[in-house]
């Protein structure tokens, strides 16, 4: 089954992280706020990857699930929180950051087995 790839713009219809996601290790309270900090001042310079949730019967929901950028999304649950998040906030699909590829975090130490010390 190969996968099919769709650029849409989802607002309010993200139920969640995925049980699919890569990271098993929850965030800290102070990466996710370290992280929250460089969206506010680089912008979100990666998107989130998200799948179609559907219920036992295998019928979709009209909710996502982010497989890839968990993390992105709880700095920005926690952006709008704190009302940090203005309506006239670029799309960051059309940036053309040129940060773009330093991502949104400082590079941590990461362990053999693939998480990241120390956590948080």
């Amino acid at each position: 089954m190969s996968a099919k790839i769709i650029e849409k713009t989802i607002e309010k219809e993200i139920a969640g992280g995925s049980p699919k996601n890569a990271r098993k290790m929850p965030h800290g309270e102070a990466a996710i706020e370290a992280l929250a900090g460089s969206i506010a001042a680089k912008g979100m310079l990666q998107n989130l990857a998200v799948e179609p949730e559907v219920d036992t019967d295998g019928a979709q929901t009209g909710h996502y699930l982010v497989t890839v950028g968990e993390g992105r999304r709880l700095a920005q649950l926690f952006r709008a929180k704190r009302k940090q998040i203005r309506k006239s906030e670029p799309d960051p699909r059309h940036s053309g950051n040129s940060a773009r590829s330093q991502g949104n975090q400082p590079r941590r130490k990461r362990h053999p087995y693939g998480y990241t010390y120390p956590p948080g």
